[in-house]
């Protein structure tokens, strides 16, 4: 593991917020340059506008790995947690005491950073995704 934390956002309107998450991503892209991205998928969540909201930082994402040419994988949370725990109904806390013993470091507090480094172990050890995400784009055009 290179780097981890968290990136928080100056208040402002969510377009300028969405170019904040995009430029800083790009600027790790350029100074580690990864072969792949790993993000985590969405889950279903009872609050629609933070939903919407993510989904659009996702696509933001989407764009950076396709501009730059990077393979990207994506990892449902029960995906992840049963990568690393072999139970999809572990706790945060689980996960990050099996990511730490994996990595050999105690991992930052933030749940966020820690969510973000286990997607990125279950990548390393699952691979690539081999879904196709872009049947919601055949369907449409067809």
């Amino acid at each position: 593991m290179l780097d981890s934390g968290v990136f928080i956002t100056k208040k402002g309107p969510v377009p300028a917020r969405i170019k904040q998450i995009y430029d800083f991503l790009q600027s790790k892209i350029l100074e580690f340059q990864p072969s792949a991205i790993a993000i985590e998928k969405i889950f279903f969540n009872k609050n629609v506008k933070t939903a919407m909201i993510i989904e659009e930082v996702r696509g933001a994402i989407l764009l950076l790995s396709a501009q730059q040419d990077i393979i990207i994988s994506q990892y449902t949370p029960l995906q992840v947690k049963k990568c690393l725990t072999l139970f999809g109904k572990a706790s945060k806390l689980e996960v990050k005491m099996i990511a730490e013993q994996i990595l050999k470091i105690t991992l930052p507090t933030s749940d966020d950073a820690c969510d973000a480094v286990a997607v990125a172990l279950c990548y390393s050890l699952m691979g690539s995704t081999e879904e196709d995400e872009n049947d919601i784009f055949d369907q449409r055009s067809g």
